[in-house]
C-alpha cells in the first residue's frame, strides 16, 4: 500500500503551525530541563566554568545533577540571542515541535 503524503508547500505550512502553537504556550515553569544547557551555553559565552555551582541550584534549594557539557554546546546559539531562559525555551520547544511535525508527515 503506498501513502499519498502532503506537499512539501503543506508539510512546511503545517509544520509551523505546530512550532508556532507549541513555542506560544508558557514553558516558565520555576525550573525546567533547559536551565542547565542554557546556564552552560552562557557561561562559556563569558568564558567562566560551565560547572560552576551557579548552574546547579533550583528554586527549592536542590542542588541539580550537572548535564553533558554537549547540551550546552547545542543550545549555544540560543542562549547567544536570547537572555530569557523562557524565550529561548520557547524557541527551542517550538523548533523542535516544527521539525518532528515535519518527519512525520513525511512518513506518513
Amino acid at each position: 500500500m503506498r501513502f499519498i503524503g502532503l506537499s512539501s508547500r503543506r508539510r512546511l505550512g503545517v509544520a509551523v503551525v505546530v512550532g508556532v502553537l507549541a513555542g506560544a504556550f508558557p514553558h516558565g515553569i520555576p525550573i525546567n530541563d533547559m536551565h542547565g544547557p542554557l546556564c552552560y551555553a552562557r557561561q562559556r559565552l563569558q568564558g567562566a566554568d560551565p560547572y560552576a555551582p551557579i548552574c546547579h541550584w533550583n528554586p527549592f534549594g536542590a542542588v541539580l545533577p550537572a548535564y553533558p557539557l554537549t547540551t550546552g554546546v547545542v543550545v549555544l546559539p540560543f542562549a547567544a540571542l536570547f537572555k530569557s531562559d523562557e524565550l529561548a525555551t520557547a524557541v527551542i520547544m517550538g523548533l523542535s515541535y516544527a521539525l518532528v511535525a515535519w518527519a512525520f508527515l513525511g512518513r506518513g
